[in-house]
């Protein structure tokens, strides 16, 4: 085996043993960014590859065919990712369109220079929640949008300086793309009862509904990656959620 580009898997040619009948030239994809590679196969096949997507703030990868040797057929192999649970597709150099399962996807052909694979990936967000045994974030759910994580709106995006221990999120209702790399959903701001300063922060059930949720607003979130870049505010991944009568 002999590796290129470097050592994460990005490039590594495989040869299958004589006899089977397959290309003996194989160049898995396993990261996806804007990329230039140029090497050889095995047996001095030089190859080159340029890459180009918009990835993870949209789903399409392209990858062009700059070099090849016309009859020496090989394959390209693009990863998958589990998350799509077969909603990404594939258009071939021939420009069929194919669906997809997670894992991984291979084009075998002779390639020509200026031949072109392109696959598209999902990126819709989307609420996930966690595995109920996780006792913390019980009753709780979170937004991603392709690979990313989004935390609920910094403090500094609520209305009326609320802070983000007062957001409940209504998971009926599908988060949206918003402006700016920004997703927002509908949810509520709970009620300041004037206890939330109490030094005892126990009360009896009968009190506790003072704090149901006042009117339904917009609520914006931000990629967890950068938050905090608006000065001083907090944050939170796992959001509170009401249940389908408005209740929490």
């Amino acid at each position: 085996m002999a590796r290129g580009v470097d050592d994460e898997g990005l490039a590594a040619p495989l040869e299958p043993p004589p006899g089977h009948g397959r290309p003996a030239f194989r160049r898995p994809q396993h990261q996806y960014a804007d990329m230039e590679i140029a090497t050889s196969l095995r047996g001095g096949h030089g190859i080159a590859l340029r890459v180009r997507t918009d990835y993870p703030s949209g789903g399409s990868v392209t990858v062009r065919i700059n070099r090849s040797a016309a009859d020496r057929p090989w394959t390209v192999s693009l990863r998958v990712p589990a998350r799509t649970a077969g909603t990404a597709w594939l258009v071939d150099p021939d420009r069929t369109h194919r669906p997809v399962a997670p894992g991984m996807t291979e084009v075998t052909r002779a390639f020509r220079p200026g031949d072109e694979i392109r696959l598209e990936l999902p990126v819709r967000p989307r609420w996930v929640t966690a595995d109920p045994r996780v006792d913390a974030v019980r009753g709780t759910v979170a937004v991603q949008r392709g690979p990313l994580v989004y935390c609920a709106a910094e403090s500094v995006d609520l209305p009326d300086g609320h802070d983000v221990d007062e957001i409940l999120v209504d998971p009926s209702a599908p988060p949206e793309d918003g402006p700016d790399g920004t997703v927002v959903t509908a949810g509520h701001i709970t009620a300041d009862d004037g206890q939330r300063d109490d030094a005892w922060p126990y009360r009896p059930l009968d009190t506790a509904a003072a704090t149901a949720p006042a009117d339904r607003t917009e609520i914006v979130l931000v990629p967890y990656h950068s938050w905090a870049n608006r000065g001083p505010s907090t944050m939170r991944v796992w959001l509170p959620s009401v249940e389908p009568g408005g209740d929490r």
